[in-house]
């Protein structure tokens, strides 16, 4: 652990005031880009890794301007993918969908739904998210015809201790339920989305669901049908641990369809609902080869719990700069 300079220390005071945002939030943004960052930890010295991570911060804030601060709960664990570009440059690419508050003035706005695509270091940092949990992230806009847009290249997904005034399942029942958004799965040819939020929802059977590997990655797949395409499915691929419902249950999902040039849909999963004839199933992940990277963000509470205990008996402005 280091202490950050206090040139920086005077800095991030000042952005805090300037971005309207706690620097106990910032402090603990630069400590995740310092503990994350693979070339940060490439780096012997420690002074200058605080350096490198406050630049990182800054510009996150700076060059980015039109980033703004969320909360951010994901409907679904993100299962980023590390693609091959036309020119042979590798790049990391997720999607997120998630309930979402914009903070202004440091208080949060209504509940929306949000959803997007991001790139390079932002799909990777999808990899550490987990359905349910609350993050806070810097988060681009942009404008849909319900909810809101999101991406970003640096969006420091920081776990938060907040709780959404309403659930999923209540969000559900109240802004999509309502609103017309159900369709067959052999409608899907003609109901492309219109963009990242058009989320369609289908009701389906999940005859067949399982986890598996291949080239050293994990993924798990829901196959799918209805009335409208007997004798036929489609496969939904999530996340291992998002394949929680067993065979023959009946489930609400949402997709972004998308069209390919030869006119078959391609699918992204926006969140699974049971329905009330679905039963849970047991989930086992087996680790297999060498997995893509990933952070872990389940000692965070117990790191920063103890950073207040700290804050408490040195007194706060000293400690809460230590990273």
């Amino acid at each position: 652990m280091g202490k950050v300079p206090e040139d920086i220390q005077q800095n991030i005071k000042e952005l805090a005031k300037a971005k309207k945002v706690d620097v106990k939030e910032l402090v603990q943004k630069l400590k995740e880009i310092k503990e994350t960052d693979e070339a940060i930890q490439a780096m012997e010295k420690e002074d200058w890794k605080i350096r490198f991570a406050w630049a990182k911060l800054y510009r996150q804030y700076a060059v980015t301007g039109s980033a703004k601060e969320f909360y951010v709960m994901p409907l679904l664990k993100p299962a980023p993918l590390q693609i091959t570009t036309k020119k042979g440059e590798k790049m990391w690419l997720g999607e997120l969908s998630a309930l979402v508050q914009l903070l202004e003035d440091g208080k949060p706005g209504e509940v929306m739904y949000g959803a997007g695509t991001f790139f390079r270091d932002g799909g990777k940092a999808l990899s550490k998210l987990e359905k349910g949990t609350v993050y806070t992230a810097s988060l681009v806009m942009s404008e849909v015809n319900w909810g809101v847009g999101i991406s970003g290249d640096n969006p420091n997904f920081t776990k938060s201790d907040y709780k959404f005034p309403t659930t999923f399942e209540e969000f559900y029942k109240e802004e999509i339920e309502p609103n017309g958004r159900d369709i067959t799965l052999g409608e899907m040819d003609i109901s492309k989305s219109e963009d990242q939020t058009d989320v369609k929802v289908v009701t389906v059977t999940a005859f067949d669901c399982d986890v598996g590997e291949r080239d050293g990655r994990e993924y798990g797949y829901y196959d799918i049908m209805d009335h409208s395409i007997i004798g036929s499915n489609i496969r939904v691929f999530v996340h291992p641990s998002d394949v929680e419902w067993a065979q023959g249950s009946i489930i609400n999902m949402g997709l972004r369809i998308d069209i390919d040039d030869k006119g078959v849909p391609r699918l992204s999963p926006h969140f699974i609902l049971p329905t009330d004839i679905a039963e849970k199933r047991e989930v086992t992940i087996v680790p297999v080869g060498k997995k893509q990277e990933s952070v872990d963000v389940g000692d965070e509470e117990s790191t920063e719990e103890e950073e207040e205990e700290k804050s408490e008996e040195e007194g706060e402005d000293e400690a809460i700069f230590d990273v």
